[in-house]
């Protein structure tokens, strides 16, 4: 008996010593576990100790945001993606109170699989065997993100530091820009209700890709910009919420302002710049014309790119293509500028490319030459092609259509940097040339070469491979 007890003694002590995962375990331990199983592949075993860490035991407060997404990393390397929702809306439950861990969940909302099956009214999201209705939760997990994004807000507020806070606008921007953005900019004209999720919908979501339908305009058909409001709460569209984050964070983060700068700078040049022409390339396209003379007739002299001013813009909006004037806080091209006077902390060097790439395309190539030369301390070797490309002698045939018998036959010959050009015209004896063709064929050769069986690319052979 003595011994008996004094086994069972012995055991509850190694029950006592030895903690499982859960209430009033050691998190760091557990972490360390749950780091392991992860570098070894064992997906399922970290999946269950991260999930541990998230809803079970007592966390520090600054590492369960971390914890939440290796679970989900986990869950998404077992295919199992469609626990994910429980398991984050669990941890939100639990950790209300934790910013971090609310801006961690709605960063995952935003970068979420958001296409799955509705069965017996229950979503599931991912892939799923065995039926059900194909929708998509991109609009419901956009809105969800921002609900916890600004919940998150009022907290870090209150317990943060201006870098934290600073770092936190920056990361709520980026959210509300994702899916809207370049392509679609017209839905920063939204404001938002952040008061209830909107219902799953049918297919894929929103398309992300394709060319944009040109920058959204007014009643009066003029641009949209988007103001800076006096708070987040009273912002009339979520571009304004947008501005007011971004510009908050370079206020509380001096150290951002040329980021937030570059920022804002490169959405309005998507929306303002005149490559948005592009689209109406075969309208623009050079013709034949005399020297020296324009190639598009009077009415259209409005729309050459080269006689724009800094403070003018040529731009494709949806209403068609317009000329107008840019304010200066609403100008890439000067906001662009007062970054290269800003402490070169990275964005320096983006300012200068972008600008240099701004004056290719207005056509006035000897500021470009001026900002590819700053660009070249940041990247020698592109910037130097370029200088090349615009200051040495350079010149190329344009595509011709073949043309009728019987007339002087044209062509064109695009330059740069030339005063004469010289040429010499060769006859193609043709007879000749099907004659040798009809000899190789009856030739019989063991191995075919085409290019001496076909006379259609003649002139490439006469010229790339120096044939006579």
């Amino acid at each position: 008996m003595k011994t008996l007890k004094i086994l069972a003694v012995l055991f509850l002590l190694i029950l006592t010593a030895t903690p499982s995962p859960g209430a009033g375990s050691d998190h760091t331990a557990v972490r360390k576990q749950a780091q392991k199983a992860f570098r070894d592949g064992n997906w399922k075993d970290a999946c269950r100790l991260y999930s541990e860490l998230c809803l079970k035991m007592a966390n520090d407060p600054q590492k369960v945001a971390g914890d939440l997404l290796q679970a989900w990393q986990c869950l998404r390397n077992l295919d199992r993606i469609c626990e994910l929702d429980e398991l984050r809306e669990k941890t939100i439950a639990r950790h209300a109170d934790n910013w971090r861990l609310l801006a961690a969940a709605a960063d995952s909302y935003s970068r979420n699989t958001h296409q799955g099956y509705l069965v017996a009214g229950q979503f599931h999201r991912g892939t799923h065997r065995g039926g059900g209705k194909f929708v998509n939760a991109v609009q419901r997990d956009h809105v969800r993100a921002l609900q916890l994004m600004t919940r998150a807000m009022n907290l870090v507020i209150r317990k943060s530091s201006k870098t934290e806070i600073a770092n936190f606008y920056l990361q709520f921007a980026g959210i509300i820009f994702q899916t809207k953005g370049y392509r679609q900019p017209w839905r920063l004209q939204y404001l938002t209700d952040l008061t209830r999720l909107p219902d799953y919908e049918p297919g894929y979501g929103y398309n992300y890709g394709g060319d944009s339908l040109g920058a959204p305009v007014d009643a009066d058909g003029l641009p949209i910009f988007y103001q800076l409001p006096a708070s987040f709460e009273s912002a009339a569209s979520d571009g304004e919420r947008w501005r007011w984050l971004l510009e908050n964070a370079a206020q509380l983060n001096p150290a951002f302002d040329a980021r937030v700068k570059y920022i804002f700078a490169t959405f309005l040049h998507s929306q303002f710049g005149v490559q948005t022409l592009a689209a109406y390339s075969p309208f623009f396209a050079r013709r034949l014309s005399e020297p020296n003379k324009s190639s598009l007739p009077e009415e259209l002299r409005g729309y050459e790119v080269h006689t724009l001013t800094d403070s003018e813009t040529l731009a494709r909006l949806a209403t068609g293509v317009k000329r107008f004037t840019l304010p200066d806080k609403f100008n890439y091209i000067v906001l662009f500028k007062q970054i290269l006077q800003s402490p070169d902390n990275g964005y320096v060097g983006n300012a200068a490319r972008d600008l240099a790439r701004i004056y290719e395309n207005r056509r006035i190539y000897d500021q470009a030459v001026a900002y590819w030369k700053i660009y070249k301390k940041y990247n020698s070797s592109d910037a130097r092609q370029r200088i090349h490309q615009i200051l040495d002698n350079w010149g190329a045939f344009e595509p011709v259509a073949t043309q009728p018998s019987g007339r002087i036959p044209a062509l064109e010959y695009r330059f740069r940097n030339g005063s004469a050009v010289n040429f010499k015209a060769y006859r193609i004896r043709v007879s000749r040339l099907l004659k040798d063709v009809k000899a190789y064929i009856q030739s019989n050769p063991r191995r075919l070469d085409r290019s001496k069986a076909q006379i259609n690319n003649i002139g490439w052979r006469l010229v790339h491979e120096n044939q006579t």
